[in-house]
């Protein structure tokens, strides 16, 4: 009697989670037997990082980023297997870098097959083609380590769907004329550029409504770049008018850009019809760059949902999931003050002219501002400071600064955070 009770209770407890298994499964790929490839996040770099077989044989991880357009294959990976670039492959030498830092270009080679015969590549048994590809240093290109290349999704699966679930962290691919949007995934208009050699670019038209931590309120309904290598939430480049909103709020977190510059970072609520959340960033670049979109969304937007992108019906299928994990760029540092470059190169004069004016920003918060002229710290003419000793005066308690203000010489202590944090 006892065992047919057990029996029972677990004859219902495997009914229950064979039931929760079909609904996960259906929530993001429709079908039971519908196969999916696991995705990671790398521990050092905000990458989301997929596995792809080449030429059937060598694994391989690559960064998945939809801003990115050419297949690009690490050089070192290539060095290792050579049949990756055989010789009759057409080729020519190429620049490539990171929009976002015009710096950041090097020196690649650019290869050709338009025919699609000789790079095989495959994420699970989903073949992957690309006509163009790249060889070069991914860790010069990006400073991104262990992973072989940066891949976006190729035009050739324009008549695909492509869900991420990022609860579970993995992805599927599917035939368009076989799914069917689950029901309560909220739909938005997509704009798609292909070109049958390179990957897609994919903008979504979104009405954000946004509020910031002062209460104040405005609405983004815009058509939204989407761009998986980007860490942030949203992001508004220097040419979007609604800059001028944002750059009025005094809560912002500055975090230090790799060419020296900064963007400001605010903590919003977002709400998209019913659904809403208040543990959303907006990102400012006040700069310009050579990013072509005024509005972006990143990859922590995305990481608040389960997506679909349905390429043959032009559509993004979006679904909250009730556990929000931030990705975090552990070398996104705060930023604290930057000088007049004119001055600085031609003069060698360090005058101030920008300066973070949110309270943690300890330079601020000791009485440093714009237009002051930095002339020493620490006994040392400013100048003069190398590299190694800047980092020196971080590891300390306090910097003295020599300045001058309105002609007049000054002193300021400055206190400095050892447990300021890293990113954002």
């Amino acid at each position: 009697m006892c065992f047919q009770y057990i029996n029972r209770i677990t004859g219902a407890c495997l009914l229950i989670l064979l039931l929760a298994v079909s609904h996960n499964s259906c929530d993001i790929a429709n079908t039971v037997n519908e196969k999916y490839v696991t995705f990671e996040f790398n521990d050092e770099y905000p990458n989301l990082v997929i596995p792809v077989t080449l030429q059937d044989s060598i694994s391989a991880k690559l960064i998945f980023d939809t801003g990115w357009g050419i297949l690009t294959l690490d050089s070192a990976l290539v060095s290792q297997f050579p049949s990756l670039t055989p010789k009759d492959v057409s080729s020519q030498e190429y620049s490539v870098g990171s929009n976002w830092n015009p710096a950041s270009a090097r020196e690649c080679t650019l290869y050709f097959d338009q025919e699609f015969e000789t790079l095989n590549l495959k994420l699970d048994n989903n073949p992957m083609y690309f006509g163009y590809w790249i060889v070069g240093n991914v860790y010069n290109i990006l400073g991104a380590k262990d992973v072989n290349g940066i891949m976006g999704i190729p035009s050739a699966d324009s008549t695909k769907v492509w869900g991420f679930n990022f609860e579970h962290k993995y992805i599927t691919i599917q035939e368009a004329d076989s799914f069917e949007m689950p029901k309560e995934f909220m739909l938005f208009p997509m704009k798609v550029v292909t070109n049958p050699h390179v990957a897609m670019t994919i903008n979504v038209n979104l009405p954000l409504k946004i509020q910031t931590s002062d209460g104040d309120t405005t609405t983004l309904y815009r058509d939204f770049f989407i761009d998986t290598g980007a860490w942030n939430d949203i992001i508004l480049t220097s040419e979007a008018s609604e800059l001028a909103f944002f750059d009025t709020k005094k809560d912002a977190v500055w975090i230090a850009t790799s060419n020296g510059l900064y963007t400001r970072n605010h903590a919003v609520k977002i709400s998209i019809g019913d659904y809403e959340d208040n543990s959303f960033r907006v990102t400012t670049y006040g700069h310009k760059t050579k990013v072509a979109n005024r509005y972006l969304i990143g990859l922590n937007f995305l990481k608040h949902f389960n997506v679909y992108f349905d390429f043959q019906r032009k559509v993004m299928g979006l679904k909250p999931i009730p556990h929000f994990e931030r990705t975090i760029d552990k070398h996104a540092r705060r930023y604290h003050m930057g000088f007049n470059m004119e001055t600085m190169n031609k003069q060698q004069r360090f005058i101030i002219e920008t300066i973070a004016d949110n309270k943690e920003n300890t330079y601020y918060t000791a009485g440093l501002r714009v237009g002051d002229e930095i002339i020493s710290a620490n006994g040392i003419l400013w100048k003069n400071v190398t590299p190694e000793q800047r980092e020196a005066m971080y590891q300390g308690d306090s910097i003295q600064f020599k300045i001058i203000r309105d002609n007049e010489n000054m002193e300021i202590s400055v206190p400095i955070d050892k447990n300021e944090p890293i990113g954002y």
